[in-house]
């Protein structure tokens, strides 16, 4: 199967470059954790601090509504209307005003229609009561007459001086404003108490709140309603500079969600001006116009620490509490803030990002560092294996030696490499130069057990050949033409034997000597040394060698041997010893008396009958009690 494999010097690189980012990025991490803390807890104590001005400023700015409509209702509905118009109501009013700048009007509505009014004179009503511009008067007494019929216009009518000690001027009109149907006067009516409203938008374009409370007589009951209206410009430019961020919003809203201020409407009107937008951040229709609000109030709970929350994909820390001042109104004034985390991690962010930009500007210079590392360290180790491919494709006599490296242990490993190349070669060379005089698989044999090849005594096939009328042909022949003879004809004759996994142990002059399943063991033994012979009979019938024809005469035997290594200690042979050895040359022998190219022995034809031999007759071996059958081949009968 093959396998996908990945070069060391790509490798390492890889490594080294993968473990460099992962590094800077643990870093660029752990450092923008640890910044994004600190800065949350930085952005917690900045809203902690803003709250506290909140509180304070707040408290400053709801106790004098509260104070205002309780003095009002306590001078009773006798001060509207006492003195021709000149009673107290007038003269607390117009203090209040003077006094509190975020009180915009008081009045007092009653059940007949009548509305009597103390505000600070705008432009608005200038024009609709053609008062001259040269007035410049604080406060403006307003009155709408009583009214029969509710269809009808009321009488309206502005009082006002240049001074304190000038004359009061008048100025008269009708109007449709009707108290009895505005939402202060019936929430006054409707329950006991200060009623603190919604924020709306004034006639004059002034956003606002109406506090209320019901005038009661002991016998009559209901004689009246008082209103305040409490000016949020100056509250929500407070919010608006309060804001610990630019992203930031503060806003103020009771428990049941409605809006009282926010810091959107710092202009002094609203910013999106819809009659019909819900004024109440729980409702459902506030989530479409203020979205973070209505998540805000739906995170968060009043008096509790500061919390993270998701909006639309961004972290946002909110706090919400109590203000204590308030709780005259409604007792349920709540301060929301709200700080996305990115305005005060972005520093962080953005910081983090220039590290790791540089991080990765040093990182791209260290893996050029590590390449070239990685290089000198693959260099050496691709040679390697390149050299020892080359060996495993064209042998080691032609490779090169590996150069070696700067790095010791793959210098060992090259040196190592050259060793054993010069050990190769010099063992080939024993090789080639042992196996002229020793049978190959011997040698192969030799090499396996360490060069100790024991004697064994096993069953073995030999083969026997020689060249008929070799006297005649030496005597024909010089030497040198001879041995050319011989050695092409010995040469062929191996290659045939080699072939069927026999071993030449001698050549005896013109004789081959060839042993069958030693020192190999080989179970067809007996046939392969009978085909052995067949071809070696074949083979000389149809070639020359030396430019000579030559017959040859063989002899096979099977029985049991004995081989080893004999001879001195210096100079060993190996070879066999036993009667089948006897035998096959003695059937060598005979084929001359028996007309015959090839003669095997009965032991031998026992083992591979299906060799298609034929008994010839019997023979006396010497050594033997008995004669012995024997058999030959059709096609190597002499004729």
């Amino acid at each position: 199967m093959d396998k996908r494999r990945i070069g060391i010097r790509i490798q390492l690189s890889t490594a080294f470059a993968v473990g460099m980012v992962l590094v800077a990025l643990v870093l660029v991490a752990l450092d923008f954790v640890q910044t994004r803390s600190y800065l949350l807890e930085f952005a917690r104590k900045e809203m902690a601090l803003a709250e506290h001005a909140i509180h304070a400023r707040a408290g400053r700015y709801f106790e004098p509504v509260a104070s205002a409509a309780e003095t009002l209702v306590a001078a009773g509905a006798e001060s509207f209307f006492a003195d021709h118009g000149n009673g107290s109501f007038f003269r607390i009013a117009e203090r209040l005003l003077t006094r509190y700048p975020q009180i915009y009007g008081i009045y007092g509505g009653f059940p007949d229609g009548t509305f009597i009014k103390v505000g600070h004179l705008t432009e608005r009503i200038r024009l609709e009561a053609h008062i001259p511009k040269a007035i410049a008067q604080l406060t403006l007494r307003t009155r709408v007459g009583p009214r029969s019929d509710p269809r009808e216009p009321a009488t309206i009518t502005w009082r006002y001086r240049e001074g304190r000690a000038a004359p009061w001027q008048e100025r008269t009109g009708h109007t449709d404003f009707d108290p009895r149907e505005r939402p202060w006067y019936r929430a006054a009516r409707s329950r006991p108490g200060l009623h603190w409203s919604d924020v709306y938008q004034w006639s004059s374009g002034v956003l606002g709140i109406t506090v209320s409370k019901a005038l009661r007589d002991g016998d009559q009951g209901f004689v009246g309603a008082v209103g305040v209206d409490l000016r949020l410009s100056d509250l929500t430019r407070f919010l608006d500079s309060a804001r610990v961020s630019p992203n930031s919003v503060a806003f103020i809203a009771r428990g049941d969600g409605g809006l009282i201020a926010h810091s959107a409407f710092a202009l002094d009107h609203d910013p999106a001006p819809d009659q019909n937008r819900p004024r109440s951040i729980a409702s459902a229709g506030f989530k479409t116009g203020w979205p973070l609000e209505h998540a805000l109030f739906a995170a968060v709970t009043p008096g509790e620490s500061a919390v993270v929350f998701d909006y639309q994909g961004q972290a946002i820390l909110g706090v919400a509490n109590r203000i204590a001042a308030a709780t005259e109104i409604n007792n349920d004034a709540i301060l929301f803030m709200a700080v996305p985390v990115k305005d005060f991690v972005g520093f962080a962010i953005r910081s983090n990002l220039a590290t790791l930009a540089g991080a990765m500007a040093l990182i791209a210079l260290l893996i050029g560092i590590g390449f070239r590392v990685a290089r000198q360290i693959a260099s050496p180790i691709e040679r390697l294996a390149r050299l020892a491919t080359q060996v495993g494709k064209t042998g080691f006599h032609d490779a090169a030696p590996h150069p070696g490296s700067m790095i010791r242990e793959i210098d060992d490993a090259g040196a190592a490499f050259n060793a054993m190349m010069v050990g190769l070669r010099e063992r080939e060379m024993m090789r080639d130069l042992f196996g002229k005089y020793v049978p190959e698989r011997v040698v192969s044999d030799l090499i396996a057990r360490g060069g100790a090849l024991e004697p064994v005594a096993a069953q073995c096939t030999i083969l026997f050949t020689d060249i008929e009328g070799f006297t005649g042909l030496t005597e024909r022949l010089g030497p040198a033409e001879l041995v050319t003879v011989l050695n092409a004809y010995f040469t062929a004759a191996s290659a045939v034997i080699e072939r069927y996994k026999g071993v030449i142990t001698q050549f005896q002059g013109d004789a081959i000597l060839a042993i069958f399943n030693i020192p190999i063991a080989d179970p067809d033994h007996a046939a392969k040394a009978v085909r052995t012979g067949l071809d070696l009979l074949e083979q000389v019938e149809r070639a020359e060698f030396g430019g000579q024809r030559i017959t040859i005469r063989v002899g096979i035997a099977t029985g049991e041997v004995v081989a080893g290594n004999v001879g001195a200690e210096a100079r060993l042979s190996y070879t066999v010893h036993g009667d089948a050895v006897n035998l096959a040359a003695r059937l060598e022998a005979l084929n001359k008396e028996l007309g015959t190219r090839i003669l095997v022995s009965e032991s031998t034809r026992v083992q591979c009958p299906e060799t298609g031999l034929v008994p010839v007759g019997k023979v006396s071996v010497r050594g033997q009690s008995k004669p012995s059958l024997i058999y030959t081949t059709p096609a190597a009968e002499c004729r």
